[in-house]
């Protein structure tokens, strides 16, 4: 089960109704705050966004610099030449730190060296790097992705680290097998990555990698949250009832949705039908990126329409286009996610020729709203542990986060976020 990290936020502070060895006089009026927060999340609860740990990390960061809490962050400065000072780009930072230097430091104690995450990010990057990157001019586009991926390491290390700080201090434990396992797990994985895996694996076996740096770290923050914060994501029967009927009153508007986008089918091909442009109508209301280019199918630099050969398109609409003339379009054809109304434009070869035939189409597309399976009573309770979790370490990472001295040689938030402006920064001299 995954949600937008932006939700996360919305239930915090409610989620200390859970906590009930810390505020037993807050809970009863917690209660009505929390399930109204918790179930109104639930439109964004079936999309399928993954929590971003790092852009809810970052809101952390956000909320506490503009809240004046203790988190510090130092940036860089430099002469503009007329006797003024301007900040340093992230990318010149990183340029001019040296691998021995710490780049993070929690509460005095707790140090990361730059050399340690560069090497991590450097082979991450070459392994994910994609082919247009490699193209000459593509400079700034790969720093931006080495940059991204520092800041969200950076601040997955850092929550990891106050989180299992915490965990120390409350007794939690992890067994000595756990290590052994994990490591054995990471080794299995990289082996299948081809070269990629064999400069990580040379990383790890090194015993000076951020991997092992962090291992420990991100296990007790793994044991934090099943030994102190899973007994406060218990659920009852009124909860799990309530999340069955949400996922069905859901599935039910979905189906609503998906009749009416079949009778607008409907409608369109009877506009066509009635001498209505093609490209007019799938520039009103197409849903696929097609709409832009008045329907026709491009090949990906939108100067010719796309070839299609056999087996390349749904099989209904290759069944469709066999009874098609140049110029034709078909009638509704409904493929598994949409409907579609197809017009061929050109057909390439023929069988008898050459054996080799594609074709050249123009589409009208409307998109189906797909149906959620729907829960059984045992899915609904992990479904809202998995809710109250996230709620609740959240909110103890918030807690940690206000307490603690955080000071890092880069920003921790992109560049572009407009919320830099609402912070107050800090030199850490």
């Amino acid at each position: 089960m995954t949600y937008r990290a932006g939700g996360v936020e919305n239930l915090l502070y409610p989620a200390c109704f859970f906590m009930k060895k810390r505020k037993p006089s807050k809970m009863r009026s917690c209660l009505g705050y929390l399930f109204a927060a918790l179930f109104s999340l639930y439109p964004l609860l079936g999309a399928e966004t993954a929590v971003d740990g790092s852009k809810g990390i970052s809101r952390a960061f956000q909320k506490a610099q503009t809240s004046g809490e203790n988190v510090v962050s130092i940036t860089g400065k430099e002469s503009s030449g007329k006797g003024k000072k301007k900040e340093k780009s992230t990318e010149q930072m990183l340029k001019e730190l040296k691998d021995d230097e710490i780049l993070v430091e929690i509460d005095g104690r707790d140090a990361l060296k730059w050399g340690l995450l560069r090497r991590h990010v450097d082979a991450l990057c070459a392994g994910i790097e994609r082919s247009e990157m490699q193209m000459e001019g593509n400079a700034a586009l790969r720093s931006i992705m080495f940059q991204s991926r520092v800041r969200k390491l950076l601040k997955e290390y850092i929550e990891y680290t106050l989180v299992a700080a915490e965990a120390r201090r409350e007794g939690v434990t992890v067994a000595p097998e756990k290590f052994a396992e994990y490591r054995a797990r990471a080794r299995a994985e990289w082996g299948k990555r081809g070269e990629l895996g064999k400069v990580m694996l040379n990383l790890i076996n090194s015993g000076e990698s951020f991997y092992e740096h962090n291992l420990t770290n991100a296990l007790y923050s793994q044991a934090y949250q099943k030994q102190v914060l899973l007994p406060m994501t218990e659920t009852n029967e009124a909860e799990i009832r309530q999340m069955m009927g949400i996922v069905h009153s859901n599935n039910t508007a979905v189906v609503e949705t998906n009749l009416y986008k079949r009778a607008l089918a409907a409608d369109i091909l009877g506009k066509l039908r009635g001498g209505m442009d093609f490209g007019d109508a799938a520039e009103q209301w197409s849903d696929g990126e097609s709409s832009a280019t008045r329907g026709v199918m491009m090949d990906g630099t939108d100067e010719h329409p796309a070839r299609f050969a056999e087996g390349e398109l749904p099989k209904a609409v290759e069944d469709a286009l066999a009874n098609l003339k140049e110029g034709e379009m078909s009638g509704i054809v409904e493929t598994p996610d949409a409907w579609r109304i197809v017009q061929l434009l050109k057909r390439n070869g023929s069988a008898e020729q050459d054996g080799e035939v594609s074709v050249e189409i123009a589409e009208i597309l409307l998109e189906k709203d797909m149906l959620q399976p729907e829960l059984s009573p045992e899915q609904a309770r992990e479904r809202i542990k998995e809710i109250k979790m996230k709620a609740v370490t959240k909110m103890k990472f918030h807690e940690l986060l206000a307490k603690a001295k955080v000071e890092c040689k880069i920003p921790l938030w992109e560049p572009s976020d407009p919320s830099k402006k609402r912070m107050r920064i800090k030199r850490v001299k």
